[in-house]
C-alpha cells in the first residue's frame, strides 16, 4: 500500500475505568480500549506520539502506554486539551477523538462523563456532546472523526448509567458536517457490552481487530 501523504495527526485518547462519585459504576475495560486504540495510532496509524494525548485512570506499573505520560480523565483536563487543538491545528490536520467511559443524558441534554462527575451537579461538571461538537467545529481541520464507546449494560456493569442509548445521545454522538466522520457502538435504545473473555468494550475489540488488519477491505 502506497503511503498517504497528509498534514500532522493529533489524537485524543479517554478511557475512564474509576468514577469519583460512587453513583456510577466503575468499568472494567475502559482502560484497556483506550490503550490498544493508541497503541495501534502510534505503530501502525501514522500518529506521533507527541501528538497522541491519553486521558486514563487506574493506571499500574503493568501498563504498557504508548506515550511518555497519561493525565486524569478530568473535565478540566479534556477541555484543556480540546482548546489547545481547535488553536493549533491547520486545514490539513486531522483530529480523532475516542471516548471510553459512561455516557448519560439528563434534561435532554447528553453527555460524556469524565472521572470527575457528580450526578447531583452533572450538567455542571460532566462534557455535555453537543460542547465537545461546538470546539471541535472551532478547529481548521477539514477532518475530524469522533469514535464514542459508551452506553455499555452488561449485567450490572455499564457505560450508560442512565439507561440505554437515548435519541438524543445518539444524535449528538453522531452529529455530520462537511469533513466528520462518527462511529458510535450502539444506536438509540441499545447497549455496549464489555467482555471478560477480551478484556475490552465488545465494540472496541472490534474495531481495533479490523484496524490491526482482520477487516475485510
Amino acid at each position: 500500500m502506497p503511503k498517504i501523504e497528509t498534514g500532522k495527526r493529533y489524537a485524543i485518547i479517554v478511557g475512564v475505568t474509576e468514577y469519583e462519585d460512587e453513583q456510577f459504576a466503575p468499568l472494567k475495560y475502559a482502560k484497556n480500549d483506550a490503550i490498544r486504540l493508541a497503541t495501534f495510532l502510534v505503530t501502525h496509524g501514522g500518529f506521533d506520539q507527541q501528538r497522541v494525548c491519553l486521558l486514563l485512570n487506574a493506571i499500574t506499573d503493568s501498563d504498557s502506554l504508548p506515550v511518555a505520560c497519561a493525565i486524569p480523565p478530568t473535565r478540566a483536563n479534556l477541555l484543556e486539551r480540546l482548546n489547545y487543538l481547535t488553536r493549533a491545528l491547520e486545514a490539513e490536520d486531522l483530529i480523532l477523538f475516542y471516548f471510553a467511559g459512561h455516557g448519560a443524558e439528563a434534561s435532554k441534554n447528553p453527555y460524556l462523563l469524565t472521572a470527575d462527575t457528580k450526578m447531583e451537579v452533572l450538567q455542571e461538571t460532566a462534557i455535555r456532546v453537543t460542547d465537545l461538537n461546538d470546539e471541535l467545529g472551532k478547529s481548521k481541520a477539514r477532518c475530524i472523526l469522533r469514535i464514542f464507546d459508551a452506553c455499555r449494560s452488561p449485567f450490572g456493569t455499564g457505560r450508560g448509567p442512565l439507561g440505554r442509548m437515548t435519541d438524543g445521545l445518539q444524535a449528538a454522538m453522531m452529529k455530520s458536517a462537511t469533513g466528520w466522520a462518527s462511529f458510535s457502538s450502539c444506536s438509540s435504545g441499545g447497549v455496549a457490552h464489555e467482555s471478560g473473555e477480551f478484556e475490552h468494550g465488545v465494540f472496541t475489540y472490534y474495531l481495533c481487530e479490523g484496524l490491526e488488519g482482520k477487516a475485510a477491505n
